[in-house]
Protein backbone atom coordinates (compact mmCIF):
# COMPACT_ATOMS: atom_id res chain seq x y z
CA UNK A 1 0.00 0.00 0.00
CA UNK A 2 3.00 2.90 0.90
CA UNK A 3 4.09 1.93 -2.48
CA UNK A 4 1.49 2.46 -4.26
CA UNK A 5 0.58 5.73 -2.45
CA UNK A 6 4.21 6.47 -3.31
CA UNK A 7 3.68 6.03 -6.79
CA UNK A 8 0.95 8.14 -7.11
CA UNK A 9 2.63 10.71 -4.59
CA UNK A 10 5.17 10.87 -7.83
CA UNK A 11 1.94 11.42 -9.97
CA UNK A 12 0.46 14.07 -8.48
CA UNK A 13 1.11 17.82 -9.45
CA UNK A 14 2.05 21.14 -8.10
CA UNK A 15 -1.19 23.02 -7.89
CA UNK A 16 -0.67 26.01 -5.82
CA UNK A 17 -2.82 29.04 -8.12
CA UNK A 18 -2.98 26.57 -11.14
CA UNK A 19 -6.73 26.80 -10.47
CA UNK A 20 -7.28 30.11 -10.43
CA UNK A 21 -10.22 31.37 -13.39
CA UNK A 22 -8.76 31.34 -16.52
CA UNK A 23 -10.31 34.71 -18.42
CA UNK A 24 -10.78 34.37 -22.10
CA UNK A 25 -9.94 31.13 -22.88
CA UNK A 26 -11.74 30.67 -26.23
CA UNK A 27 -13.49 33.91 -27.80
CA UNK A 28 -17.06 33.77 -29.55
CA UNK A 29 -16.68 34.55 -33.32
CA UNK A 30 -19.70 35.55 -35.05
CA UNK A 31 -19.67 35.21 -38.60
CA UNK A 32 -22.49 36.30 -41.20
CA UNK A 33 -24.62 33.32 -42.78
CA UNK A 34 -22.61 34.15 -46.28
CA UNK A 35 -18.99 34.34 -44.63
CA UNK A 36 -16.22 32.09 -45.71
CA UNK A 37 -16.03 29.57 -43.51
CA UNK A 38 -12.85 29.59 -40.43
CA UNK A 39 -10.24 27.37 -41.62
CA UNK A 40 -10.07 24.11 -39.44
CA UNK A 41 -7.06 24.53 -36.92
CA UNK A 42 -6.26 21.26 -35.03
CA UNK A 43 -3.24 22.35 -33.23
CA UNK A 44 -3.22 25.13 -30.74
CA UNK A 45 -1.85 29.00 -31.80
CA UNK A 46 1.72 29.50 -30.85
CA UNK A 47 0.83 31.83 -28.07
CA UNK A 48 -1.07 29.17 -26.02
CA UNK A 49 2.34 27.37 -26.36
CA UNK A 50 4.94 29.58 -24.60
CA UNK A 51 6.40 28.47 -21.62
CA UNK A 52 5.16 31.41 -19.23
CA UNK A 53 1.51 30.57 -20.33
CA UNK A 54 -0.38 29.68 -17.20
CA UNK A 55 -1.86 26.50 -18.84
CA UNK A 56 1.39 24.76 -18.84
CA UNK A 57 0.57 25.09 -14.61
CA UNK A 58 -2.53 22.83 -14.91
CA UNK A 59 -1.95 19.43 -13.83
CA UNK A 60 -1.85 16.95 -16.64
CA UNK A 61 -3.35 13.55 -17.52
CA UNK A 62 -1.53 10.65 -18.05
CA UNK A 63 -2.77 6.99 -19.70
CA UNK A 64 -2.31 3.97 -16.88
CA UNK A 65 -3.27 0.44 -17.87
CA UNK A 66 -5.21 0.09 -14.74
CA UNK A 67 -5.10 -3.37 -13.17
CA UNK A 68 -7.78 -4.86 -11.04
CA UNK A 69 -5.34 -4.83 -7.90
CA UNK A 70 -3.91 -0.82 -8.80
CA UNK A 71 -8.37 -0.13 -8.94
CA UNK A 72 -8.73 -1.89 -5.48
CA UNK A 73 -6.30 0.53 -3.81
CA UNK A 74 -7.44 3.77 -5.48
CA UNK A 75 -10.89 2.71 -4.43
CA UNK A 76 -9.53 3.05 -0.86
CA UNK A 77 -9.03 6.87 -1.31
CA UNK A 78 -12.46 6.91 -2.35
CA UNK A 79 -13.27 8.64 0.72
CA UNK A 80 -15.26 11.65 -0.37
CA UNK A 81 -17.20 10.93 -3.24
CA UNK A 82 -21.17 10.18 -4.43
CA UNK A 83 -22.53 6.69 -3.57
CA UNK A 84 -21.91 4.08 -5.67
CA UNK A 85 -24.87 2.74 -8.17
CA UNK A 86 -24.17 -1.12 -8.25
CA UNK A 87 -27.10 -0.55 -11.44
CA UNK A 88 -24.31 1.00 -13.21
CA UNK A 89 -21.63 -0.85 -12.47
CA UNK A 90 -24.17 -4.10 -13.74
CA UNK A 91 -24.18 -1.98 -16.74
CA UNK A 92 -20.71 -0.86 -17.08
CA UNK A 93 -19.78 -4.42 -17.20
CA UNK A 94 -22.28 -5.57 -19.42
CA UNK A 95 -21.41 -3.01 -21.48
CA UNK A 96 -17.66 -4.35 -21.09
CA UNK A 97 -18.23 -8.71 -22.01
CA UNK A 98 -20.80 -7.25 -25.04
CA UNK A 99 -17.76 -5.13 -27.18
CA UNK A 100 -18.62 -1.67 -25.79
CA UNK A 101 -16.44 -0.26 -23.55
CA UNK A 102 -14.08 2.44 -25.28
CA UNK A 103 -11.24 4.30 -24.34
CA UNK A 104 -12.71 8.16 -23.49
CA UNK A 105 -11.49 11.28 -22.83
CA UNK A 106 -13.30 11.29 -19.32
CA UNK A 107 -10.57 10.89 -16.82
CA UNK A 108 -10.30 9.32 -13.53
CA UNK A 109 -9.34 12.24 -11.28
CA UNK A 110 -7.85 12.61 -7.80
CA UNK A 111 -7.60 16.03 -6.30
CA UNK A 112 -4.91 17.57 -4.30
CA UNK A 113 -5.45 15.42 -1.09
CA UNK A 114 -5.67 12.29 -2.75
CA UNK A 115 -9.30 11.54 -3.05
CA UNK A 116 -10.55 9.81 -6.51
CA UNK A 117 -12.93 12.49 -7.43
CA UNK A 118 -14.45 10.98 -10.45
CA UNK A 119 -14.39 7.37 -11.88
CA UNK A 120 -15.61 5.22 -8.85
CA UNK A 121 -17.81 2.96 -11.15
CA UNK A 122 -15.53 2.55 -13.43
CA UNK A 123 -12.63 1.25 -11.29
CA UNK A 124 -15.23 -0.76 -9.54
CA UNK A 125 -15.90 -2.45 -13.27
CA UNK A 126 -12.47 -3.42 -13.40
CA UNK A 127 -12.55 -5.06 -9.97
CA UNK A 128 -15.67 -6.73 -11.22
CA UNK A 129 -14.64 -8.31 -14.44
CA UNK A 130 -11.33 -9.08 -13.39
CA UNK A 131 -9.71 -7.23 -16.67
CA UNK A 132 -6.88 -4.43 -16.92
CA UNK A 133 -8.00 -1.98 -18.74
CA UNK A 134 -6.62 1.67 -20.07
CA UNK A 135 -8.09 4.81 -18.61
CA UNK A 136 -6.87 8.70 -18.31
CA UNK A 137 -5.72 9.25 -15.19
CA UNK A 138 -5.51 13.15 -13.43
CA UNK A 139 -3.91 13.91 -10.54
CA UNK A 140 -3.82 17.08 -8.28
CA UNK A 141 -7.23 18.86 -8.79
CA UNK A 142 -8.70 21.29 -7.07
CA UNK A 143 -10.66 19.86 -4.37
CA UNK A 144 -14.20 21.74 -4.70
CA UNK A 145 -13.69 20.05 -8.51
CA UNK A 146 -16.49 17.72 -7.74
CA UNK A 147 -19.24 20.51 -7.50
CA UNK A 148 -19.00 20.82 -11.27
CA UNK A 149 -17.98 16.83 -12.67
CA UNK A 150 -20.63 14.96 -14.89
CA UNK A 151 -22.83 17.88 -14.61
CA UNK A 152 -22.84 18.48 -18.07
CA UNK A 153 -25.94 17.33 -20.91
CA UNK A 154 -25.78 13.75 -21.12
CA UNK A 155 -25.68 12.47 -24.45
CA UNK A 156 -28.88 10.33 -24.18
CA UNK A 157 -29.98 7.22 -26.87
CA UNK A 158 -31.18 9.30 -29.48
CA UNK A 159 -27.94 11.49 -30.01
CA UNK A 160 -26.45 8.53 -30.25
CA UNK A 161 -28.42 7.01 -33.26
CA UNK A 162 -28.35 10.65 -35.00
CA UNK A 163 -24.57 11.20 -35.73
CA UNK A 164 -24.70 7.46 -36.74
CA UNK A 165 -27.04 8.13 -39.29
CA UNK A 166 -30.23 6.37 -37.93
CA UNK A 167 -33.89 7.81 -39.63
CA UNK A 168 -36.08 8.77 -36.66
CA UNK A 169 -33.68 8.12 -34.18
CA UNK A 170 -35.57 9.93 -30.90
CA UNK A 171 -38.43 7.53 -31.48
CA UNK A 172 -35.99 4.27 -32.85
CA UNK A 173 -34.34 5.11 -29.42
CA UNK A 174 -37.04 4.82 -27.38
CA UNK A 175 -38.82 1.83 -29.12
CA UNK A 176 -35.68 -0.02 -29.24
CA UNK A 177 -35.38 0.29 -25.38
CA UNK A 178 -38.63 -0.99 -25.24
CA UNK A 179 -37.68 -4.01 -27.20
CA UNK A 180 -34.55 -4.70 -25.10
CA UNK A 181 -36.92 -4.54 -21.75
CA UNK A 182 -38.90 -6.98 -23.69
CA UNK A 183 -36.24 -9.87 -24.42
CA UNK A 184 -33.82 -8.83 -21.32
CA UNK A 185 -37.24 -9.49 -18.86
CA UNK A 186 -36.58 -6.06 -17.77
CA UNK A 187 -39.89 -4.51 -19.05
CA UNK A 188 -40.85 -3.41 -15.28
CA UNK A 189 -37.52 -3.25 -13.58
CA UNK A 190 -35.05 -0.33 -13.13
CA UNK A 191 -32.80 -2.15 -15.20
CA UNK A 192 -30.50 0.34 -16.81
CA UNK A 193 -29.81 0.05 -20.74
CA UNK A 194 -27.20 1.60 -22.26
CA UNK A 195 -26.40 3.97 -25.61
CA UNK A 196 -24.53 1.25 -26.46
CA UNK A 197 -27.17 -1.44 -25.85
CA UNK A 198 -29.70 1.14 -27.66
CA UNK A 199 -27.09 1.04 -31.09
CA UNK A 200 -26.32 -2.43 -30.79
CA UNK A 201 -29.96 -4.08 -31.29
CA UNK A 202 -30.70 -1.37 -34.00
CA UNK A 203 -27.35 -2.20 -36.37
CA UNK A 204 -28.98 -5.72 -36.31
CA UNK A 205 -32.52 -4.91 -36.30
CA UNK A 206 -32.89 -2.76 -39.20
CA UNK A 207 -37.28 -3.70 -39.31
CA UNK A 208 -37.55 -2.01 -36.27
CA UNK A 209 -37.66 1.24 -38.41
CA UNK A 210 -40.21 -0.15 -40.80
CA UNK A 211 -41.69 -0.72 -37.48
CA UNK A 212 -41.60 2.87 -36.33
CA UNK A 213 -42.97 4.19 -39.84
CA UNK A 214 -45.47 1.49 -39.95
CA UNK A 215 -47.34 3.48 -36.39
CA UNK A 216 -46.04 6.61 -37.62
CA UNK A 217 -47.74 6.74 -40.90
CA UNK A 218 -51.20 5.24 -39.17
CA UNK A 219 -51.19 7.19 -36.26
CA UNK A 220 -54.26 9.94 -35.31
CA UNK A 221 -53.67 11.36 -31.92
CA UNK A 222 -56.52 8.81 -30.83
CA UNK A 223 -54.22 6.53 -29.22
CA UNK A 224 -50.81 7.77 -27.66
CA UNK A 225 -48.14 5.41 -26.69
CA UNK A 226 -46.40 4.82 -30.01
CA UNK A 227 -42.99 4.42 -29.14
CA UNK A 228 -44.64 1.41 -27.32
CA UNK A 229 -46.54 0.37 -30.35
CA UNK A 230 -43.52 0.54 -32.55
CA UNK A 231 -41.76 -1.62 -30.42
CA UNK A 232 -44.42 -4.47 -30.28
CA UNK A 233 -45.22 -4.22 -33.47
CA UNK A 234 -41.54 -5.40 -34.79
CA UNK A 235 -41.97 -7.88 -31.48
CA UNK A 236 -45.17 -9.48 -32.88
CA UNK A 237 -43.43 -8.81 -36.68
CA UNK A 238 -41.07 -11.79 -36.14
CA UNK A 239 -44.03 -14.14 -34.84
CA UNK A 240 -46.45 -12.65 -38.24
CA UNK A 241 -46.02 -9.67 -39.85
CA UNK A 242 -48.73 -10.04 -41.77
CA UNK A 243 -50.99 -10.53 -37.92
CA UNK A 244 -48.55 -7.48 -36.83
CA UNK A 245 -49.94 -5.32 -39.62
CA UNK A 246 -53.33 -6.00 -38.68
CA UNK A 247 -53.34 -6.19 -35.16
CA UNK A 248 -51.65 -2.77 -34.88
CA UNK A 249 -53.40 -1.21 -37.63
CA UNK A 250 -56.08 -2.07 -36.15
CA UNK A 251 -55.49 -0.61 -32.87
CA UNK A 252 -54.37 2.67 -34.38
CA UNK A 253 -57.12 3.39 -36.75
CA UNK A 254 -59.76 0.76 -35.70
CA UNK A 255 -62.58 -0.45 -38.66
CA UNK A 256 -65.79 -1.76 -38.99
CA UNK A 257 -64.78 -5.16 -38.73
CA UNK A 258 -63.56 -4.59 -34.86
CA UNK A 259 -66.70 -4.97 -33.21
CA UNK A 260 -68.02 -6.72 -29.48
CA UNK A 261 -65.16 -8.44 -27.49
CA UNK A 262 -62.67 -8.01 -30.72
CA UNK A 263 -58.84 -8.06 -28.90
CA UNK A 264 -57.74 -5.16 -31.21
CA UNK A 265 -61.04 -3.05 -29.98
CA UNK A 266 -60.31 -3.64 -26.40
CA UNK A 267 -57.02 -2.65 -27.18
CA UNK A 268 -57.94 0.72 -29.00
CA UNK A 269 -60.29 1.33 -26.27
CA UNK A 270 -57.86 1.10 -23.76
CA UNK A 271 -55.31 3.00 -24.95
CA UNK A 272 -57.88 6.19 -26.07
CA UNK A 273 -59.48 5.82 -22.36
CA UNK A 274 -55.69 6.08 -21.30
CA UNK A 275 -55.08 9.26 -23.51
CA UNK A 276 -58.33 11.11 -21.94
CA UNK A 277 -56.95 10.42 -18.52
CA UNK A 278 -53.91 12.39 -18.85
CA UNK A 279 -51.60 11.82 -15.45
CA UNK A 280 -54.71 11.86 -13.00
CA UNK A 281 -53.65 9.75 -10.25
CA UNK A 282 -55.20 6.29 -10.33
CA UNK A 283 -56.60 6.75 -13.78
CA UNK A 284 -53.80 6.53 -16.42
CA UNK A 285 -51.55 3.33 -16.81
CA UNK A 286 -47.68 3.61 -17.31
CA UNK A 287 -46.20 2.04 -20.40
CA UNK A 288 -45.16 -1.36 -18.97
CA UNK A 289 -49.21 -2.13 -18.15
CA UNK A 290 -49.76 -0.84 -21.53
CA UNK A 291 -47.65 -2.92 -22.86
CA UNK A 292 -49.09 -5.96 -20.48
CA UNK A 293 -52.07 -5.48 -21.76
CA UNK A 294 -51.40 -4.75 -25.77
CA UNK A 295 -49.73 -8.41 -25.49
CA UNK A 296 -52.58 -9.92 -24.03
CA UNK A 297 -54.70 -9.21 -26.57
CA UNK A 298 -52.51 -10.24 -28.92
CA UNK A 299 -52.29 -13.55 -27.47
CA UNK A 300 -56.33 -13.34 -27.26
CA UNK A 301 -56.36 -12.47 -31.24
CA UNK A 302 -53.47 -14.85 -32.81
CA UNK A 303 -55.77 -17.46 -31.15
CA UNK A 304 -59.31 -16.32 -32.65
CA UNK A 305 -60.17 -15.31 -29.05
CA UNK A 306 -61.58 -12.44 -27.65
CA UNK A 307 -61.24 -9.61 -24.52
CA UNK A 308 -64.44 -9.11 -22.21
CA UNK A 309 -62.13 -7.74 -19.31
CA UNK A 310 -58.52 -6.15 -20.20
CA UNK A 311 -56.59 -5.79 -17.22
CA UNK A 312 -52.82 -6.57 -15.91
CA UNK A 313 -52.84 -6.52 -11.91
CA UNK A 314 -49.21 -5.87 -10.68
CA UNK A 315 -47.47 -9.15 -9.23
CA UNK A 316 -48.97 -10.77 -12.53
CA UNK A 317 -45.49 -12.33 -14.64
CA UNK A 318 -45.04 -10.34 -17.91
CA UNK A 319 -47.21 -11.93 -20.74
CA UNK A 320 -45.35 -13.84 -22.94
CA UNK A 321 -45.61 -12.89 -26.64
CA UNK A 322 -47.67 -15.54 -28.62
CA UNK A 323 -45.49 -17.38 -32.03
CA UNK A 324 -42.58 -15.38 -30.74
CA UNK A 325 -39.39 -17.91 -30.56
CA UNK A 326 -36.97 -17.15 -28.07
CA UNK A 327 -33.67 -16.15 -29.27
CA UNK A 328 -35.02 -14.79 -32.45
CA UNK A 329 -33.92 -11.50 -32.28
CA UNK A 330 -30.38 -10.28 -31.61
CA UNK A 331 -29.34 -7.70 -29.01
CA UNK A 332 -25.82 -6.63 -30.35
CA UNK A 333 -23.73 -7.68 -33.35
CA UNK A 334 -22.20 -10.23 -31.26
CA UNK A 335 -25.81 -12.10 -31.08
CA UNK A 336 -26.03 -12.41 -34.77
CA UNK A 337 -22.68 -14.00 -35.10
CA UNK A 338 -23.61 -16.17 -32.34
CA UNK A 339 -27.28 -17.35 -33.78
Amino acid sequence: MNELMDDLGHHLRRTNGAMKQIKQMTRMTKTQPDAEPLPLRLSPPEDCLKEENEFLSLPSPIWVLVTPELAKTWLDLNVRNRKIRPHHVSSLVREYWSGGWRVTSDFLAFDTNNNLANGQHRLNTIVVTGQPMVLGVVFGLDPDVFAVLDTGITRSAADTLYVNGIEQPGMMAVSARWVYRYLTDGVSSTFKITNHDIKGLVDVNPDLLRSVQFVKDRADGSVRQDAVLSALHFLFANASREDADLFIGGILQGGETMVGADPRSAARKRLIQNRIAGRRRGSHIRPPQVMAEIIKCWNAYMRNGTIKSLRWLTGEPFPVISGLRVGSIALHQIDAVRE
